[in-house]
């Protein structure tokens, strides 16, 4: 068991704790350097500038009724110092029972969302997408303790009592978490089950921000070559 929140898992060895053989800092070409990868060119060739600004409160709250509250946030994990991003969705449940006032402070409870293993190799807008759920206990002076991992679709409810999510409180207006959203899962006719991949428009809006924001992109199906081809999406059920 662990102590503390659960550790997204990141394996890259700039995201954790400097010593007095990493430099101060790093940039994104390294980290494609470092990871055998290539550093995407834009998608979005955008003037419009609000694209990377954070909604007001009330606007926020306005456009929930449109979407399936996902969002990508800018999250810096624990024992990591390099914010990466992360997909969210909104705990409306919580916020209620913690009492919080987002629709004129912005301050959302919200639960991380994590690729499945099975899809690790996969793009991230053909892998499929599942809450983060890790076994828990507490010990003798009442501290939570998360474990390990536990798939569970996102249909399923385990039980409480043994299992718990992966959540926290953000401001989802503020420029230091927000990154884009509220967003949609994917409701193309080709996925027998629903709701666990995230429409291809956000990740190339995710793919833009990231670049000018210095966090390393998510890798996209349209833009890897296999074979001299694009790669075609692949669903699961």
């Amino acid at each position: 068991m662990i102590n503390n929140t659960p550790k997204f898992v990141y394996d890259h060895d700039t995201l954790q704790f400097p010593d007095a053989s990493f430099p101060a800092f790093f940039s994104v070409s390294e980290l494609h350097q470092d990871t055998n990868t290539c550093s995407p060119t834009l998608s979005i060739e955008l003037d419009d500038y609000s694209l990377f600004s954070s909604p007001y409160p009330l606007a926020l709250h306005s456009s929930l009724s449109n979407s399936d509250f996902l969002f990508f946030i800018r999250y810096i994990s624990e024992n990591t110092f390099k914010p990466c991003w992360f997909l969210v969705q909104i705990n409306h449940a919580e916020i209620t029972l913690l009492n919080l006032d987002s629709k004129h402070i912005g301050d959302y409870h919200v639960i991380f969302i994590s690729r499945h293993p099975d899809d690790s190799h996969l793009c991230g807008d053909t892998a499929r997408w599942w809450p983060l759920w890790h076994k828990y206990k507490n010990d003798e002076n009442n501290v939570l303790l998360c474990g390990a991992r536990m798939l569970f679709s996102p249909k399923r409810k385990p039980d409480l009592s043994k299992c718990i999510l992966w959540t926290d409180s953000v401001h989802l207006t503020d420029s230091s978490y927000y990154l884009h959203g509220p967003c949609n899962f994917d409701s193309h006719s080709d996925v027998i089950t629903g709701k666990q991949y995230i429409v291809l428009t956000h990740w190339y809006f995710l793919l833009t921000i990231c670049h000018s924001f210095s966090i390393v992109s998510p890798i996209l199906s349209t833009l890897t070559a296999v074979k001299g081809s694009t790669n075609k999406r692949k669903r699961r059920p």
